[in-house]
């Protein structure tokens, strides 16, 4: 009989009701500290009665109580009860990782990405202290109810030290996650902590190690005679996760090459795609900017035959591949990798990002039976038929807004084609964010020329406050690892949609304006600060809307302004209004793309402007802009004036 038979009673005081674990030097119990009446668990340490191991025992314990870290299991006590010892810890409410994978598999890429961070605080902490851990495992990584993450173990002992035990291949924790200089025979460092933690992500992302082999061939559904395609167990945890220097930068370089050049080789793999994304948010995370820069390149040299698509993964993110442009509803370039989560439930802490909260609240991306109908409606007009289906639209309001007496809100008919000039209704048309409009002329729909005949370049807008618009024809697929694409609705643009970003879509993953009925809104900027003149006009996007409706309306028919524009080069709205962005505040993208300022000069030396053609120029600038929904006030106004006198160039600006 042992003493946890004899006295449930460890020193006096914690009274032990039941094992829930057993870590690698003992098993772990339950239990109540009658002093202080709250939970705590215990471990009976299963050591040699060797003097010198229980004196260090002893010393590691005692320095691992001086951690001090939210996300490290405090050690309370420590009780000698003769030749035993035990370590009271802090009870973590919640689940250990293993229980957690064990039950559900490989979890959600954010999910690995938190667990990294909070555990690498811990160790971090602890080397602050001097002490290292030795057994970082999933089983003692444990998961509060909030999902954040907590490193138990601590001031536990292990044979390193004592040449006794060393001797004889003595070596506590679980081999699965042990560094291989260790099982070596070799001392425990803060890297061996670090190379086991690289094991734990491993294992978060495809499974607990020891259960890899019998899941490899037929994980997910997956066909047993494409096993050959996946390296095998032995080589895929031994050339991924022990072949690296020691550094944890390194090893989860190691870990986010494999996955990424495995989900290259199976992409079809449900659920490798998250974890290949959680891995490279890691691998390229903990680097400093001159050496991400350069993992990110490997990484999208890795993955340059995979074609740039959107995944639309059940009841998870967005999971976009070589996303190319993505850029805020200013037009503000965001960071990217090669693989990129974005949010899809609305709840993220870290939008656009995915963080993982979808999981965690049972998000789910089914339709809703009740969702506006799928039916595509004619409305002929004199030179016009316009094409629209209410079931594809996101409700924005740009149509309604900007060309009143075509499109009605409310109203039926909803479109009245002959109520607009057909330049009007044309360019409402291909504006439409949603897809959901199309024209035709003399019963020939004019698909190819509303989506922009193929030349806009691919980009991902996040809108604010609503959803990610998409153009460019970015594949959309529908993420249960088939590789087909997500149905669409009748007559549906696949050049240009908008996708559901606050989670309440009744046409998920299409965006059908639930976003103003739940009052969906992006993190409000520092209200203390003053916008730029960029910023409170709405951004590049605005800008260009402005410079399209002057070039394309107002100079054609004016008289003064026409004859100088008559020869200017399709791209120049978009050039100007790039500028315009670039001396309102906003980003250089004038000065990166066209040379700036000296180029701009270069351009007008000798075009004698005159004052009359300048004052024309702010003059149908600002009905444009009032037109397309910028600031209407004197103080927006003045700024075109400014512009004009300050540049001396006015209508003549072009690159």
């Amino acid at each position: 009989m042992d003493s946890t038979e004899r006295d449930p009673r460890v020193g006096g005081r914690y009274r032990l009701l039941a094992p829930v674990g057993r870590g690698g030097v003992g098993r772990v119990w339950s239990a109540r500290d009658e002093v202080l009446g709250r939970e705590v668990a215990v471990q009976q340490l299963d050591l040699p009665a060797i003097p010198a191991r229980r004196e260090r025992s002893l010393r590691e314990a005692h320095a691992a109580a001086r951690i001090a870290s939210p996300h490290v299991a405090r050690v309370l006590d420590v009780v000698e009860e003769g030749d035993q010892l035990w370590i009271v810890m802090e009870r973590v409410p919640g689940r250990s990782l293993v229980d957690l994978i064990t039950e559900r598999g490989p979890l959600p890429p954010a999910d690995i990405v938190r667990i990294a961070q909070h555990v690498l605080l811990a160790l971090t902490a602890a080397v602050e202290h001097d002490v290292l851990h030795r057994d970082v495992t999933p089983s003692n990584v444990l998961l509060r109810p909030d999902g954040s993450a907590v490193l138990a173990g601590f001031g536990v002992p292990t044979a390193e030290g004592d040449p006794r035990l060393a001797a004889s291949g003595a070596v506590t924790g679980s081999r699965e996650y042990v560094a291989p200089e260790r099982l070596a025979g070799a001392e425990a460092n803060p890297a061996t902590d670090l190379w086991s933690l690289g094991c734990v992500l491993y294992a978060a992302a495809f499974g607990p190690l020891q259960h890899v082999e019998a899941a490899a061939g037929t994980r997910d559904g997956m066909d047993p005679d494409d096993e050959a395609l996946i390296p095998a167990p032995s080589e895929t945890v031994h050339a991924t996760v022990h072949g690296s220097a020691g550094q944890l930068g390194g090893r989860l370089w190691e870990l986010a090459r494999a996955a990424t050049e495995l989900r290259c080789q199976r992409p079809d793999v449900p659920g490798l795609g998250e974890a290949a994304t959680a891995l490279q948010d890691l691998a390229v995370g903990t680097v400093d900017e001159t050496s991400k820069a350069s993992r990110i390149a490997e990484l999208a040299a890795l993955q340059s035959e995979l074609v740039q698509q959107i995944e639309a993964v059940p009841d998870g993110p967005y999971l976009v591949t070589n996303p190319g442009s993505l850029f805020d509803h200013l037009g503000v370039p965001i960071s990217t990798r090669p693989l990129m989560a974005l949010c899809r439930c609305g709840e993220s802490g870290i939008k656009p990002t995915c963080d993982g909260t979808c999981h965690r609240i049972e998000f789910t991306t089914a339709k809703d039976p009740d969702r506006v109908a799928d039916r595509r409606d004619s409305y002929v007009g004199q030179s016009v038929t316009v094409l629209d289906n209410r079931g594809t639209c996101q409700h924005s309001g740009l149509c309604t807004e900007r060309l009143a007496s075509v499109f009605h809100l409310g109203e039926e008919p909803f479109v009245t084609p002959s109520g607009g000039r057909l330049d009007e209704i044309v360019r409402a048309v291909r504006d439409c964010p949603s897809g959901a409009l199309s024209y035709a002329m003399d019963t020939v729909e004019a698909r190819e020329q509303v989506d922009s005949a193929g030349q806009r370049e691919p980009a991902i807008e996040v809108s604010q406050d609503g959803p990610y618009r998409i153009t460019g024809g970015i594949a959309l697929l529908d993420g249960d690892g088939g590789g087909g694409e997500v149905a669409r609705n009748d007559g549906a643009s696949r050049e240009h949609y908008a996708l559901c970003r606050c989670g309440h879509s009744q046409n998920k993953p299409f965006c059908s304006g639930m976003h103003w009925y739940v009052k969906f809104c992006d993190p409000v900027p520092d209200a203390d600060r003053t916008p730029s003149i960029f910023e409170w006009c709405g951004g590049l996007p605005a800008l260009t809307r402005m410079t399209r409706l002057f070039y394309e309306k107002y100079v054609p028919a004016d008289p003064m302004l026409g004859p100088i524009f008559a020869n200017m080069s399709a791209d120049h709205p978009q050039r100007v209004a790039k500028w315009l962005a670039e001396v309102f505040g906003g980003p250089s993208c004038y000065s990166d793309e066209y040379g700036g300022y000296p180029r701009m000069i270069a351009e007008h030396v000798g075009k004698c402007l005159t004052e009359e053609w300048r004052a024309r120029w702010v003059a149908l600038m600002i009905q444009s802009s009032q037109e397309a929904g910028l600031p209407n006030d004197a103080e927006f106004r003045s700024a075109f004036s400014s512009l004009a006198v300050s540049t001396r160039l006015g209508p003549g600006v072009t690159a």
